[in-house]
Parts: C-alpha cells; structure tokens; sequence
C-alpha cells in the first residue's frame, strides 16, 4: 500500500471516530478477541489497483489508483429482535459520515463502488459486522529520479571559441 493510501485511511477514522455507537476504532481487519472489546470499528485497507493515466509508454509514469477501503462496524448480535434496526442504522451512518464529509472527499477523486453486507460472527461471540468497501480513486505521477535536472542547456563551437549557455524553465 502506499503512503498515501494510509493517509485515506487515517483521515476515515478522523471522521469515524464522531460516531458514538462504537467504542473504539482497529486499524485491522482481525476481529477482537474478547467480547468486551464490542461494538468497535474495524479500518482497513485490503488492496488497489493502478492502471496507466494516458500513454503508458511516454513520459513519466502516470497512474489512476484504485484503493480499497473496508469500514466494518462489529456489533453484539445476541437479541435478535432489534438487529434488523441496528445493522441498518450502522450500514447508514457508516455510509453518511464518509459521504457527507469534505475533509475526507477531498482527498480523493472519487468514490467509484460503494458495496455493503451484513456478516455474522459466532466464533468466540456472537456478532453482527456489517462491512461497507469503498473504492476510491486518485491519480500519481512519478517523475523520474535523475542526478541533473536538465535547467540548462551550453553550446560550445569546437575549441571553445564560441558558445553561450541556455537557462531552460523547469
């Protein structure tokens, strides 16, 4: 992943973190280990993708990222009468706090898919995650890493009789 992915991320728990229905916030996608530990927010990036921006073959390398981010809100599932409400209240709240926040919008270019489910969880606990993947996109350039920047340019005749040097915009 790369630096900037992470700063995505970061800037989503930003936001996350105003949501009062979880206590606390992983940057992991392991579910916890005690009962205790839930309802809590799990962050996490699992991948992306980066295809050619224009000619892949000209110029510096220029790229249109595709990164993953997986929000999943981890709840108690063990009444079952109010769990319909409950999931689909953190499947929304999920969806509107990154949505709706321009500090977090304005990192990127775009969200291009959004997909949510519910899971359930019974291995040391029962629970509900419900999952909510964004696929967010940016662009990069990577300049080439070279000794001389090339800013100037000297013409010498043989003998160096004659000759000026040439100040080229960077």
């Amino acid at each position: 992943m790369t630096d900037f992915n992470r700063k995505i991320r970061d800037a989503a728990i930003v936001q996350l973190e105003t949501l009062v229905r979880y206590a606390r916030i992983r940057r992991t996608p392991v579910m916890p280990p005690q009962a205790s530990e839930v309802p809590c927010l799990l962050v996490y990036l699992t991948g992306q993708r980066m295809t050619a921006d224009g000619d892949a073959n000209h110029g510096e390398p220029s790229f249109v990222h595709e990164a993953v981010l997986n929000v999943s809100g981890v709840l108690r599932a063990d009444k079952a009468a109010d769990l319909d409400d409950k999931t689909s209240a953190a499947s929304a709240e999920i969806l509107e706090t990154l949505l709706e926040a321009p500090e977090w919008l304005a990192l990127i270019e775009g969200v291009s898919d959004v997909t949510q489910r519910v899971r359930f969880d019974d291995q040391a606990y029962l629970a509900a995650i419900v999952e909510t993947s964004f696929t967010v996109t940016y662009r990069t350039s990577w300049p080439p890493r070279v000794a001389d920047t090339f800013g100037s340019v000297s013409l010498r005749t043989p003998g160096d009789r004659l000759g000026t040097d040439y100040d080229l915009p960077t």
